[in-house]
């Protein structure tokens, strides 16, 4: 594994090299304060390195299966995902302290929920079941939101409380209140993560296609209301009545942004510095 420096030129040395897994590291998280990275991999091995030391500090046990995802809940509390179909707690210095049960296939994901969320839980997690499934801590589920039609890969919370997940059935949904409020779908088989700006609400996909995505509520990052139709457009199904989108392919070279979709609106135009393409945009 290696540690960078943000800022650090690509040809330079790695500022850090952990060696310690066996096999592919699948998922890693910082703790609250920088100093420490948890890891998960293939070899069912969870460990916390020291950062500036480069050793680690403790390793998380128990894992029987590939561990796909961790989330750091606090200073002290560790969640893993695991193909055993498994959520585990830990202290962040190796002592179990839950596994919780639930789910009937693997576990690959986590989004931590604000303090007084609607559900009363403290976390949701989603994987192969097609699930999402809500917790507290202590591992007593507080409800489940169904909708997804194949394994989620990935959750993210918005500023208001919203959660959002990215699935294999191709689509990206925000949910509230128990329920699924808004649904886009993209021309690609996988959406393989999502992420959630915590200061705009912003969401970004990024997906099998090789296409990042950014959706926004908010006017100022919106493209000019123009329709422009080529020989060269590109065509996808949006079911999305909120949220814009900034669509690039390779974001260090050439951006591309959507105009805001409006309820009666059958045609939104993308633009780029190198093409022009169309989204075809239909009704959750």
């Amino acid at each position: 594994m290696f540690v960078k420096r943000v800022g650090q030129p690509p040809e330079e040395d790695p500022h850090r090299l952990l060696i310690g897994h066996a096999g592919n590291i699948t998922c890693l998280a910082f703790s609250e304060r920088g100093s420490k990275i948890i890891s998960g991999g293939w070899d069912n091995q969870v460990f916390v390195w020291d950062v500036e030391a480069g050793n680690v500090t403790a390793e998380l046990k128990g894992h029987e299966g590939p561990v796909w995802g961790v989330l750091v809940y606090d200073e002290r509390l560790v969640l893993t995902a695991c193909a055993d179909k498994m959520i585990r707690v830990f202290d962040i210095n190796g002592k179990s302290l839950a596994t919780i049960k639930g789910h009937t296939d693997v576990v690959r994901s986590f989004c931590k929920l604000p303090s007084g969320h609607w559900s009363g839980a403290a976390f949701a997690s989603a994987g192969n079941d097609e699930v999402i499934r809500l917790w507290t801590l202590e591992g007593t589920p507080m409800g489940e939101l169904d909708g997804h039609t194949a394994y989620i890969y990935s959750l993210a919370v918005l500023p208001n409380g919203d959660i959002v997940s990215s699935s294999e059935d191709r689509t990206v949904r925000i949910w509230r209140d128990g329920k699924s409020i808004q649904t886009i779908t993209h021309p690609a088989i996988s959406i393989w993560t999502v992420a959630a700006c915590p200061e705009t609400g912003d969401i970004a996909s990024g997906a099998s296609d090789k296409i990042i995505r950014v959706f926004s509520r908010d006017p100022e990052r919106q493209a000019d209301p123009e329709v422009c139709l080529s020989g060269t457009t590109r065509y996808c199904s949006l079911n999305s009545q909120l949220i814009t989108s900034y669509r690039a392919s390779n974001l260090s070279k050439k951006a591309t942004k959507c105009m805001l979709y409006q309820p009666k609106q059958q045609l939104r135009v993308c633009r780029s510095r190198r093409r022009i393409f169309q989204d075809q945009v239909s009704h959750a």
